[in-house]
């Protein structure tokens, strides 16, 4: 200290064990990877139905905290173990201690294998079915509900300050990339209940030749309102997201203390 509260920490080596963040506690130091710089952040995980690519939750947990400890804790709502389900996921799950878990609760363990890596429960009985296969497709899907989340939905950088108040903007901006996603297949519903009901139709710039051939045209109405919804629904979401940061600003301001 040299006497106005500044620090030299030129020459020290930072770690969680040695140091602290002084506006966010539970906030801890984590890299991305080898020669990335650490910094301090949040671990965020999320939990996907691989049929139409909804998030079925989503999690905050300390960035060091390793992926599949942290998938254990969003599977315990969402599997009872009375029916057979699939978990589709990176190599980062494969580990002997997450695979047996998914074993013990009915989960068939669709995960990318490390080459030469031997785990009892994900061997070549599992993954030479064409659900794994199936599974392996589908799990990439994932990264889009993070793209959205960090691109859209403010989380690319943490807006509040704590683990719980982070986990509930996560929580509403999960909520908002799910209703964005309803609304974009009820527009892929309507043309193809079109195709179900009239058949395949050519360019849409030639309307005449259509009617000629007896199919009937999506009624503009419908396509017009199902786009209004979209419009609409992705505005409520960003207004949604710009409130909350504003009432939790002004009562900052205010000094009132607010738990989210």
């Amino acid at each position: 200290d040299d006497g106005t509260g500044m620090v030299d920490f030129k020459g020290e080596k930072r770690s969680n064990a040695t140091h602290q963040s002084t506006t966010d506690p539970e906030s801890r130091l984590m890299r991305k990877g080898n020669g990335q710089p650490a910094k301090l952040s949040y671990g965020g995980h999320v939990l996907m139905e691989n049929r139409n690519g909804l998030c079925v939750d989503i999690l905050i947990t300390e960035s060091t905290q390793a992926e599949h400890r942290a998938a254990r804790q969003l599977l315990l709502a969402h599997v009872d173990g009375t029916f057979t389900q699939t978990l589709g996921a990176d190599k980062g799950y494969h580990v002997k201690e997450f695979v047996g878990h998914l074993r013990e609760h009915a989960v068939r363990p669709h995960i990318a294998r490390i080459k030469d890596r031997k785990t009892p429960g994900l061997d070549g009985r599992t993954t030479r079915t064409e659900g794994y296969r199936v599974s392996q497709r589908k799990r990439k899907r994932v990264e889009e509900i993070f793209g959205w989340l960090k691109t859209v939905g403010g989380l690319r950088k943490s807006r509040f300050i704590g683990q719980a108040k982070t986990q509930m903007a996560a929580f509403i901006s999960g909520a908002a990339y799910n209703l964005l996603r309803i609304a974009k297949l009820s527009v892929s519903e309507v043309k193809a209940e079109h195709r179900r009901t009239n058949g395949p139709s050519r360019s849409p710039l030639r309307p005449r030749r259509q009617f000629e051939r007896g199919a009937k045209a999506i009624p503009e109405s419908d396509v017009t309102m199902k786009l209004d919804l979209n419009l609409v629904l992705a505005r409520t979401a960003g207004f949604c997201i710009t409130l909350l940061e504003v009432a939790v600003q002004e009562a900052a301001a205010q000094g009132v203390k607010v738990e989210l």
